[in-house]
């Protein structure tokens, strides 16, 4: 299964070209699109547990996206996360990748802590306690205090 370590398959490509002319667009001026964000270098050579980003070793980050607009007629919204939805799954169809980049929120995300934060949410939530006791900040995926 190919996954950030990996480059996009041929199949992958042509399914992304595909679902994206399927866009069932919307009055947001953004549209919809996917990018590839290259990692290595620099980025590679820091160790993984020296900050939150953990998945140092991977080639790239993935992004799939689509917008509307808050004057588009009801069921645009609904329209383009059903084609989101399609787009990540015709791009994955052999099965989603292991990890994930945590700026990039997906509240569908299952096992979300594991997949954004890997090995270093324990430490990540000794330090939420000593530096967010409150839980100032706080969203559906914010690092826990347990």
């Amino acid at each position: 299964m190919p996954d950030s370590r990996t480059l996009l398959t041929d199949r992958q490509v042509g399914a992304a070209a595909e679902r994206l002319l399927e866009w069932p667009g919307s009055g947001n001026e953004d549209g919809a699109g996917f990018a590839m964000f290259a990692l290595g270098g620099e980025i590679n050579r820091v160790a993984p547990d020296a900050t939150a980003f953990v998945h140092r070793d991977d080639l790239f980050v993935f992004a799939a996206e689509t917008s509307w607009a808050d004057y588009d007629r009801p069921g645009v919204a609904d329209a383009n996360l059903r084609w989101l939805d399609q787009f990540y799954g015709d791009i994955f169809a052999e099965g989603t990748p292991e990890h994930s980049y945590q700026n990039f929120p997906d509240p569908t995300l299952k096992n979300w802590q594991d997949a954004y934060y890997g090995t270093n949410y324990p430490r990540l939530v000794q330090v939420k306690r000593k530096y967010d006791p409150t839980g100032f900040f706080s969203y559906q995926q914010a690092i826990g205090t347990r």
